[in-house]
C-alpha cells in the first residue's frame, strides 16, 4: 500500500490563541444537501477513547509525515514516520482547548521546519515550531500579539488553520473568532500583519489549502451545518456554498497537490453518520460528493504527497487512528494505523 505521503495539512497547536478586531461582516449562512453515508469500510464501532483529538498531520514529501495531537492530558503530542519507520509519542507541553494543526516546509539549510499552534487555555492563539525537523523545539509562544490591533480570542470550541506557501513567501493563520467571522493574520517580508476579518458566520474551525504561492482556499461549516468555500486568488473571493451536512462539533479537513495548470484541492468531512465524505476541484470544476465509507469519531486530518498521493486520517471505533489512502488513481481500503496518546479504551 503507498501511504505515507503529504504535504500540508490543515492543522497547529498549544497553549492559547490569538486575537482580531471586527472590520466587515458578511453573513455565511448554510442551506446544504445532506448526503447519505453509503456503505461502511474500516472502523464501524463506536466507542470511547482515552482522547477525542483529531489529528493534524504535515509532510514535506511523500515518505515523511509529522502528526500531532491534543493528548487525555490537553498537553500536545506528536509523533513521526520517516520512511516507515515510526517514533513513539513525545510531550511538547502547553495546555490546549482546541485541536492542534500544523504546517512544514523545506528550509535552505536542508533541515524542516515544523509549525504547529492551537488554541489555549485563555482562548488565543499560541505557536510553538522547531526549526531543525524537531531536534529542537521553540518555547511556546502568542504569534500575534501587534501593536496595531487588539486581541481577539478564538470561539469556544473551535481551533487555528495554518498554512506556507511553498516559497516560504508568507505563512499565515486563520481562526473563527468570537463573533463566528473568519480572520486571518499573515507574516511575509513586510513582518506580521493584523487580524483581517474576512466575514461569514463560522460554526466550526476553519481548514486550509494553499494548492500554489498566492493562493489560498479556506472551508468551514456554516450557520446550518454546510460546508463553505472562501479563495484567495488575486483577491478574495465571496463565500460559496459546497453543500453537505457535518457531524455536529466536527470541522473540515483540506490539500492539495499537483503542478500548474494541473492543480487539485480536496476537503473531507465527517458526516452525520460518521462516515468520510469527499469533494475535490479540479480543472474549473468541484466534483459532488463521494462517500469513503468508515466510522469516524473525531474530525478528519489530510495531507497530499508530490505525487498525486492523500492520506486521510480519523480516530475509529476502536479508539485507534485509522488511515484512508489514495495513490495510482484509487483510494485504498482503511487501514488501522496507531493507538493515541495515552491509549485506546474501548467501552
Amino acid at each position: 500500500m503507498k501511504h505515507k505521503r503529504s504535504l500540508m495539512s490543515i492543522a497547529m497547536a498549544t497553549l492559547v490563541l490569538v486575537s482580531l478586531c471586527a472590520v466587515c461582516a458578511s453573513p455565511l449562512s448554510a442551506n446544504a444537501a445532506n448526503p447519505s453515508s453509503g456503505n461502511a469500510q474500516g472502523p464501524t464501532r463506536i466507542v470511547g477513547s482515552s482522547v477525542n483529538s483529531a489529528v493534524a498531520v504535515g509532510c514535506i514529501d511523500n515518505y515523511n509525515q509529522e502528526f500531532f495531537m491534543r493528548g487525555p492530558d490537553n498537553a500536545l503530542w506528536w509523533r513521526w514516520v520517516h520512511s516507515s519507520a515510526f517514533s513513539g509519542w513525545s510531550s511538547l507541553g502547553g495546555k490546549l482547548t482546541s485541536d492542534p494543526a500544523v504546517t512544514c516546509r523545506h528550509m535552505d539549510d536542508g533541515y524542516t521546519m515544523i509549525d504547529v499552534c492551537a488554541r489555549g487555555g485563555d482562548g488565543y492563539l499560541w505557536e510553538k515550531f522547531s526549526w531543525n525537523g524537531g531536534a529542537n523545539w521553540s518555547n511556546w509562544f502568542r504569534p500575534a500579539k501587534l501593536p496595531i490591533t487588539s486581541d481577539k480570542q478564538l470561539l469556544e470550541g473551535t481551533g487555528p488553520a495554518a498554512y506556507t506557501w511553498l516559497d516560504g513567501s508568507q505563512n499565515g493563520f486563520f481562526i473563527t473568532g468570537t463573533d463566528h467571522a473568519l480572520w486571518e493574520m499573515w507574516f511575509d517580508s513586510a513582518g506580521a500583519h493584523g487580524w483581517l476579518n474576512l466575514g461569514g458566520y463560522l460554526t466550526s474551525s476553519p481548514a486550509v489549502a494553499s494548492p500554489t504561492d498566492r493562493v489560498v482556499e479556506v472551508f468551514a461549516a456554516g450557520q446550518s451545518g454546510g460546508l463553505w468555500w472562501k479563495e484567495y486568488n488575486n483577491g478574495w473571493q465571496s463565500w460559496k456554498s459546497l453543500g453537505g451536512q457535518l457531524a455536529s462539533g466536527t470541522a473540515p479537513a483540506a490539500c492539495s497537490w499537483g503542478s500548474w495548470p494541473q492543480i487539485r484541492f480536496d476537503v473531507f468531512v465527517q458526516g452525520t453518520t460518521g462516515a468520510l465524505w469527499h469533494k475535490w476541484y479540479t480543472g474549473g470544476a468541484w466534483s459532488n460528493w463521494e462517500s469513503l465509507g468508515g466510522k469516524l469519531t473525531s474530525s478528519p486530518g489530510a495531507a497530499a504527497g508530490r505525487y498525486a498521493s492523500i492520506d486521510v486520517y480519523g480516530r475509529g471505533g476502536n479508539g485507534d487512528i485509522w488511515v484512508k489512502s489514495y495513490g495510482d488513481g484509487w483510494w485504498y481500503s482503511w487501514s488501522d494505523m496507531f493507538a493515541p496518546p495515552g491509549g485506546s479504551i474501548l467501552i
